[in-house]
């Protein structure tokens, strides 16, 4: 993933990652992007939902 964000020259703070497992979400997160561990499908669109 930083290879992408490096390579592409984007800023992790314009992006949300979801995910349902922890290991997943904690190493995007140390590469600034705001994430989400996603237990349920309706979780989805209520976190999507805030960023509208």
């Amino acid at each position: 993933m930083k290879g992408l964000l490096d390579k592409y020259q984007l800023n992790p703070t314009n992006y949300v990652f979801l995910d349902d497992m922890e290991d997943n979400t904690i190493a995007v997160e140390k590469l600034g992007i705001k994430s989400y561990q996603v237990k349920k499908r309706s979780d989805v669109v209520d976190i999507l939902k805030s960023y509208i």
